[in-house]
């Protein structure tokens, strides 16, 4: 079904369209936001194995099973822009929205070299909802001045720079200092790929969006007794900051999803979703070289030198450390 053909139907005709769109598509339940599609895909040979025939009519499946949910919860809020919105990150962010996946059964035909594969999934439709509505959000306040600087410190309250290197047990804290209110998302991924979100997170601190002017705000808090720490494991650990003008729904969403993930599986499988979504969502940043105060360890304030961040509507800064034996 083409994106041209979506906009020539009413809404409320959309439900009806996307179902007649997949001859096998079905609606079993919907509980609020969760609906449950079983759908069929086909997958062709082309040159392939036939493993390689299961994944694709899989991921048919998949697909269409995802734009028949989004298209129902869409439909029923009459929004039209939001659905265009949303088929944009179907296929890029599936993971995020199927909850389950049962397969029903899947058949190859050797004559045609085709599968066939059924299944039945439990998707998330609000959180697609949440992606669209927060692109168009964004789209519409990419001139908004958003401005930050971002401090490592470790232990003992010394800067770690941007390409530092770090060692097992080395302590760490971030502090961010906006100097136009901002709405901000920070995860780190370590050398192992775990993903830890770091703000926001109440279990780190107290602090909530958006994030005011001229106020520096420390992770963890300094008078907290929480600490960061690096692990034994070497290589490449990863800071990602997201600032914005505005509140972005759907980096609520992912991480309201990681802070209730039950397994460490869950978190691996959304850390690269999350990780992608942030470093790709910035428009342009300029840096300005600033030296100012900033309190460290033991309430000492001592002057720091570092960047302010210069951007519109949003942008992300990326810190990598070295983290060697």
């Amino acid at each position: 079904m083409t994106r041209a053909f979506i906009l020539l139907i009413p809404p409320i005709a959309l439900c009806f369209a996307l179902l007649s769109a997949g001859a096998f598509a079905e609606i079993v339940s919907r509980e609020g936001p969760l609906v449950t599609v079983v759908e069929e895909g086909e997958g062709y040979l082309d040159g392939g194995t036939r493993s390689d025939v299961k994944e694709k009519a899989k991921k048919e499946a998949t697909r269409k099973a995802i734009e028949l949910a989004v298209g129902v919860h869409i439909a029923a809020q009459s929004t039209m822009e939001n659905f265009e919105l949303a088929q944009d990150v179907v296929e890029s962010y599936s993971r995020v929205y199927i909850r389950s996946l049962r397969e029903i059964s899947y058949e190859y035909d050797a004559p045609s070299e085709t599968g066939r594969y059924k299944g039945e999934f439990v998707i998330d439709s609000s959180t697609m909802a949440s992606m669209a509505e927060a692109e168009r959000v964004l789209l519409a306040n990419q001139d908004k001045p958003v401005e930050a600087t971002v401090f490592l410190f470790d232990g003992e309250g010394r800067m770690i720079q941007d390409g530092g290197t770090v060692r097992q047990g080395d302590r760490f804290n971030l502090m961010v200092q906006p100097f136009s209110d901002i709405h901000a998302y920070i995860i780190g991924r370590d050398s192992s790929g775990n993903l830890f979100n770091v703000f926001p997170n109440d279990r780190i601190s107290s602090h909530e969006n958006p994030l005011r002017a001229g106020v520096q705000y420390y992770f963890p808090p300094r008078n907290s007794t929480r600490v960061f720490e690096f692990d034994d494991v070497p290589g490449q650990e990863n800071f990602h900051f997201l600032f914005s003008a505005v509140p972005l729904a759907d980096m609520d969403a992912l991480f309201e999803q990681l802070n209730q993930a039950s397994s460490e599986a869950s978190r691996k499988d959304l850390a690269p979703i999350i990780q992608e979504r942030m470093a790709t969502r910035g428009f342009q940043v300029t840096t300005t070289a600033i030296q100012g105060q900033v309190t460290v360890a033991d309430e000492r304030v001592e002057n720091a030198v570092g960047v302010v961040l210069k951007g519109s509507g949003a942008f992300v800064k990326t810190v990598v450390l070295n983290h060697v034996r």
